[in-house]
């Protein structure tokens, strides 16, 4: 009886210590309510754990946005708008696979926005280097001014041939790369039909300054165009006339000025609007003492600026190749016909006169031509002045 008392007063002792352990932990718990009047502050708990995940990634959600408000200078920052909500970057990568950097997020133009070019710069843009902007530039500055034409000797062999073949005082002529139009008034003043393309609208508006004063005083100069406009802005790979529009083509120290890898395309657009010959005198030397081009590199833009004018510095062999496989034959050289000639102005060479095997004169057939061609090359490459040139030899020094 007192062990079953003393156990029971035992039991009672714990019972009445655990209430005032629990008490004293959990002051004023209610059923349902965690520690101190919240089930958020009880670390043991799942529900407090959840609670406490979350407000940290409140926290963090928080910081990035300070820190990337901090590192932009503007709203449009990448990855954000202006009102605070996310952009998707999708764009972005989009427009990163076309090569266009936008330094941020995709701006999107206004529907009648032109777009903007980028800024030439020396490694991206070496745009001065030929063609029409070098050209620009060298006519802005005064380029061939005083100068007539270079195509004396070729109008010389043009008048000759019209002799030897008969052709009629009106047939027409296209100069390819007329500069100032000084050739095709020449061609006017025989009795031609006469245009003139050049690649720099700067030596088109002088041609057409000449041409209005021509047609003011009538009794100097009557203008006589095979086709309307009289001179056109246009490359020698791009000729803006219908094929076989013209019974000759002249061409003057030009084509050497055309960057090698655009020699064909050239080529095949005098082939392609000549019917009858076309008449090429082609530089095998450097050029270097144009004085526009000095003037242009003691500028800013020196580095974008070729060495020396003259492109392509190649012997006959590699324009006679080039021309017949644009179809163009070699019917004469200047320079084998006159070797007195040849020998004594290397500078000069070389001269072509060529024709299309389809031409239909009377005097030669499309075989006829060909066989020529043949015997004429094969001729010719015996001769000094043709080995001389296939070096480009001037004055004793090869140039190519």
């Amino acid at each position: 009886m007192p062990a079953a008392l003393l156990l029971l007063c035992a039991v009672a002792c714990l019972a009445v210590a655990h209430l005032a352990l629990f008490e004293s932990w959990w002051p004023g718990q209610r059923p349902g309510q965690g520690p101190r009047g919240s089930a958020e502050e009880l670390p043991g708990s799942v529900a407090g754990l959840k609670a406490r995940n979350a407000q940290l990634v409140r926290e963090v959600g928080e910081l990035k946005s300070k820190l990337a408000t901090a590192g932009s200078p503007n709203p449009t920052m990448r990855g954000s708008s202006s009102n605070g909500r996310t952009k998707p970057r999708t764009r972005e990568r989009a427009d990163t696979k076309t090569g266009v950097s936008h330094g941020g997020a995709a701006r999107r133009s206004a529907p009648d926005e032109a777009p903007r070019a980028p800024t030439p710069t020396p490694t991206t843009e070496p745009y001065l280097k030929s063609g029409a902007q070098l050209y620009d530039a060298l006519y802005r500055i005064g380029y061939h001014n005083g100068t007539r034409h270079h195509a004396g000797f070729l109008l010389r062999a043009l008048d000759k041939m019209r002799k030897d073949f008969g052709f009629e005082r009106g047939s027409s002529v296209l100069d390819v790369g007329c500069s100032h139009g000084g050739a095709v008034r020449e061609l006017w003043r025989a009795g031609w039909l006469a245009n003139g393309v050049d690649v720099s609208q700067y030596a088109i508006l002088a041609a057409n300054r000449e041409l209005a004063a021509a047609a003011a005083n009538r009794k100097k100069l009557v203008p006589r165009c095979a086709v309307q406009p009289c001179f056109q802005t246009s490359p020698a790979g791009r000729l803006p006339f219908a094929s076989a529009s013209f019974d000759f083509a002249l061409s003057s120290d030009v084509l050497e000025h055309v960057e090698e890898a655009a020699i064909p395309r050239a080529v095949g657009e005098i082939a392609r609007v000549v019917r009858r010959f076309a008449l090429l005198k082609i530089s095998n030397r450097g050029e270097s003492g144009s004085k526009e081009l000095s003037a242009l590199k003691n500028g800013s833009g020196a580095s974008l600026l070729p060495k020396q004018l003259h492109a392509t510095i190649r012997g006959p062999d590699f324009w006679l190749d080039h021309l017949e496989a644009a179809g163009l034959y070699v019917h004469s050289m200047l320079e084998q016909e006159d070797l007195k000639y040849a020998k004594g102005l290397p500078w000069e060479c070389c001269s072509y006169v060529v024709r299309p095997a389809r031409a239909t004169d009377g005097a030669a057939d499309e075989y006829g031509v060909r066989v020529h061609a043949g015997r004429y090359r094969a001729n010719m490459s015996r001769a000094s002045w043709f080995r001389n040139a296939n070096r480009c030899v001037l004055f004793g020094r090869a140039q190519c």
